[in-house]
C-alpha cells in the first residue's frame, strides 16, 4: 500500500510542478511581444531580410525576431529564408551548394550585406532578445 501512496506523490509533484500558473514568469516576458519577421527590414529592400542590418533595426526597436536557418556545403549555419539565392543574391544555385566563403561574396539585394552566420546573429541581438 505505500508503494501506492508514493507513487500518488510522485504524479500529485509532477502535475504540480508542470501546472502553467506556475511558468507565469516566462510567459509574462514574452506576453504582447511584437516580432520583426526576417528582422526589421525596408520594403525597397536598402536594408535586406535576414541581414546583419535588419537585425540590428530589429534588436534597437526593442523587437523580438523570426528568422530562417540553412546549412552551407561546409556545415556552417547561416541566416536565410530561400533554399536558393535566385530572389536575394546576385548569384544562383542552391545555398546548400556553397561553402559560406563562397556565399561571402554575394551580395545581398545589391547592397554591403551578406549573408551571416547563425552565431553572429544571435551575438547581435543579445541573450534577451526573443527568436522565432
Amino acid at each position: 500500500m505505500s508503494i501506492w501512496i508514493l507513487l500518488i506523490i510522485v504524479l500529485a509533484a509532477l502535475a504540480f510542478l508542470t501546472h502553467p500558473s506556475l511558468n507565469r514568469k516566462k510567459t509574462r516576458r514574452w506576453q504582447g511581444q511584437q516580432f520583426a519577421h526576417r528582422g526589421l527590414h525596408t520594403p525597397d529592400r536598402s536594408v535586406p531580410e535576414n541581414s546583419a542590418a535588419a537585425f540590428r533595426r530589429a534588436e534597437a526597436a526593442g523587437y523580438g525576431t523570426e528568422l530562417d536557418v540553412r546549412l552551407t556545403a561546409d556545415g556552417q549555419v547561416v541566416v536565410f529564408h530561400d533554399d536558393t539565392l535566385d530572389r536575394l543574391c546576385d548569384a544562383s544555385g542552391r545555398v546548400d551548394d556553397f561553402t559560406y566563403r563562397d556565399l561571402l561574396s554575394f551580395s545581398l539585394c545589391g547592397t554591403e550585406e551578406r549573408i551571416p552566420l547563425f552565431s553572429d546573429v544571435l551575438d547581435i541581438l543579445g541573450r534577451d532578445t526573443p527568436v522565432i
